[in-house]
């Protein structure tokens, strides 16, 4: 049985060919969709021919996909029905008076035949138009900008030329989408889109290079570049950025969002920004390494915190020598952390060192309380080292309190054998403030004072000079029971 035949019970109008068909049909028809006809034509009147897609494809030195769609015009234009499945038929229909339009089915005919050249050697059927129409229709896109869509979608589609026009439309229809979401209706916005897109997948394929990724991006690699040149962020910023890609981390666009997240927090996106941020890294790296050095660290390898510090010195207005005179003073006093650093530049700050000359009097001066600080401990018989408060204390009762030395002293032997040394040490030289007492001579004069008899230099009360009783041994011993 022959592919094609009649689905009428009524004879044929004409011999051959309906003239119905060659006046209202032919013009406007495919190449492929003429010849396609006129075989299944012949089919038809004979009972003879190709049974299957293949055959008949053959017969006509097409494909089949051309054949289907050349059949698939005849059938949206009423004078076919095609049956698939495992024995595929296709039923002619009677040719019936074409219904008139306004102008054309699709009034624009040379747009027609501009989009037919776009898909050419590939045939467009009256489906394929009015989705085309669809995205000036329903999405917006002006007219001249529908080339510009599809020449740009086919060029990014894999493949393109070798796919069948429906996959191209597929695919076109999610850019044409996009473009009416993003608002690019007109010629000047698409082609402008269409720019940034170019430098975008020039600009994509680049970093990728730089990153020894010698593939076409996956999807998500693609939206988190987009995003990046969203943020700001130029293509060779991005490739400055990897430098920053250190350590065991191998390149990735994880990483390397993550290092961009980073300079995005500080404001910086271009590669001039980046390369002198990189350089002011590279001077706080050094400039750490040396400070951890003077705080007696062999070979140091600075950690972020301990570059974090070192830039926070920086910024507060410590030169970098001041901080390695700072770093050794610290290391001195037996500390190498950046906050016992921290500690001292504090100090050397209150008194108002703002230059080596002024830091090295200021430390001097420290050191000759911290000095007088673990006498003072020892006296009251504490054996441990005074931390910078307890020195900090002694340096003002020294300095702005005025108190002697000796007094100092004495206060902290009294203190000593206390559960609070320290507590009752502060007390003592407060109620001695107090007093008036500046001096250790002051202090031992006003206690023997407070140790004289409470009679002495005052009357005394006759009443109470009575003669007592005096007992025997053993007198008394008749007053206690024995157990």
């Amino acid at each position: 049985m022959p592919l094609c035949a009649f689905q009428t019970k009524e004879k044929p109008t004409v011999t051959w060919v309906d003239n119905r068909f060659i006046i209202q049909y032919l013009a406007d028809a495919p190449d492929d969709a003429v010849k396609a006809y006129l075989y299944g034509l012949m089919q038809c009147q004979t009972g003879e021919g190709a049974q299957d897609w293949h055959q008949f494809a053959k017969a006509l030195s097409m494909d089949v996909d051309r054949l289907k769609r050349a059949f698939s015009h005849w059938e949206e234009a009423g004078l076919c029905r095609v049956e698939a499945g495992e024995e595929p038929r296709i039923y002619y229909l009677p040719v019936k008076r074409r219904q008139k339009v306004n102008a054309d089915d699709y009034p624009l005919r040379a747009f027609n035949q501009e989009m037919a050249a776009l898909f050419a050697p590939q045939s467009l059927t009256p489906g394929d138009l009015r989705r085309i129409y669809d995205w000036m229709d329903v999405f917006g896109i002006a007219q001249n900008a529908i080339p510009l869509l599809i020449q740009y979608g086919r060029q990014r589609m894999k493949g393109a030329a070798g796919r069948t026009v429906t996959a191209q439309l597929n695919y076109i229809d999610k850019i044409a989408r996009s473009w009416a979401e993003d608002g690019v209706l007109s010629v000047r916005k698409a082609e402008g889109w269409i720019k940034k897109q170019e430098i975008s997948q020039a600009g994509i394929h680049q970093l990728m290079r730089a990153m020894g990724m010698h593939r076409s991006p996956t999807q998500a690699e693609w939206e988190l570049f987009s995003g990046w040149l969203s943020m700001g962020f130029t293509v060779d910023g991005m490739i400055r950025a990897l430098e920053r890609l250190t350590g065991s981390y191998s390149p990735t666009f994880k990483r390397l969002g993550e290092v961009l997240s980073q300079l995005a927090a500080q404001g910086m996106f271009s590669e001039g920004e980046i390369k002198r941020d990189s350089r002011q890294a590279e001077r706080t790296l050094s400039g750490a390494g040396a400070m951890m050095a003077a705080l007696g660290v062999g070979n140091p390898s600075p950690t972020a915190g301990q570059r974090d510090a070192y830039q926070e010195f920086l910024n507060r207005g410590y030169s970098h020598e001041m901080i390695l005179l700072a770093a050794e003073a610290a290391r001195k006093e037996g500390r190498n952390t950046p906050a016992a650093l921290r500690t001292v530049l504090e100090r050397w700050s209150r008194e108002g060192a703002d230059s080596l000359q002024k830091a090295e009097e200021a430390e001097a001066r420290y050191l000759e309380h911290l000095a007088l600080a673990r006498e003072i401990l020892e006296r009251m018989g504490l054996g441990r080292r005074p931390n910078p408060g307890e020195v900090m204390e002694i340096s003002l009762q020294r300095e702005e309190q005025g108190l002697e030395t000796e007094l100092l002293y004495l206060a902290a032997e009294q203190a000593q054998g206390a559960k609070y040394p320290w507590r009752l040490y502060l007390k003592i030289l407060d109620g001695w403030q107090k007093a008036g007492i500046r001096t250790a001579r002051a202090a031992r004069e006003a206690g023997e004072k407070r140790n004289e008899p409470a009679h002495k230099g005052q009357p005394v009360n006759q009443a109470l000079q009575y003669e007592q009783r005096s007992y025997a041994p053993g007198e008394l011993d008749d007053l206690f029971e024995k157990l």
